[in-house]
């Protein structure tokens, strides 16, 4: 009996998708891993393992597992970077100009004269 998985995925759709997975794949939640969706490929997030297919279901497989679940334990060496980290990581901000900010003469009105 295969296992399946719920795989969030970069599309503007709040659900997760569920894919077959084949043998000798082992994903767990948190992996990274591609999936066919439409007629593109695309790298997703297992989020959740299940035993059953939900009803109604088009098997769809896993097409690689890239790497194994993500996690902040410094004990391994890496560390999974969120995307709100990106300010955090170069250090405090600094105040620069904006580059609407630009100066203006005096304003000049009509029919002063």
């Amino acid at each position: 009996m295969p296992v399946y998985c719920e795989v969030a995925l970069p599309v503007p759709l709040d659900r997760t998708f569920t894919y077959a997975v084949r043998n000798g794949q082992k994903p767990e939640r948190g992996a990274r891993v591609i999936v066919p969706f439409r007629k593109e490929k695309l790298i997703g997030v297992v989020t959740a393992m299940n035993q059953l297919a939900p009803p109604d279901f088009e098997v769809r497989y896993l097409e690689a597992v890239l790497d194994g679940p993500m996690d902040d334990d410094p004990s391994k060496g890496t560390r999974a970077i969120h995307p709100s980290d990106k300010d955090r990581r170069r250090g405090p901000r600094q105040s620069t100009p904006s580059t609407k900010t630009r100066r203006r003469g005096p304003r000049l009105t009509a029919g002063l004269c």
